[in-house]
């Protein structure tokens, strides 16, 4: 029995591997590959698996997230294109302060990109 949960939950995450990669290859986010410089190396990669529960704290999404390893950036080079999946403290707060001035409410959203 417990064979065939770890092979499920593989599974789970095999799928959500493949909508990552379909989501990436849609956006355009992999260019022409090159040849690497001599004295460089490329930046490593991992893949990051969250699983979301629902109120009973059973698992009903998993998701995964293939993020770079490292930090390599040089300074002056690269400081432009940097991204974050989450919002700042700041941005959070402000956000929150202008939903209760005006009597908003928030919701909570998971978007599959």
């Amino acid at each position: 029995m417990n064979q065939i949960l770890k092979l499920l939950k593989k599974q789970k995450h095999l799928l959500a591997i493949q909508v990552e990669l379909n989501s990436l290859l849609k956006r355009g986010v992999f260019g022409k590959i090159q040849d690497m410089p001599i004295g460089h190396t490329p930046i490593g990669y991992r893949w990051i698996f969250v699983r979301k529960r629902n109120d009973k704290g059973e698992f009903i999404h998993y998701k995964a997230r293939f993020v770079a390893q490292g930090f390599t950036q040089r300074f002056v080079i690269a400081y432009t294109d940097t991204y974050s999946l989450v919002m700042d403290a700041t941005s959070f707060h402000w956000l929150i302060h202008f939903t209760v001035q005006r009597s908003l409410h928030v919701r909570l959203m998971d978007e599959d990109t």
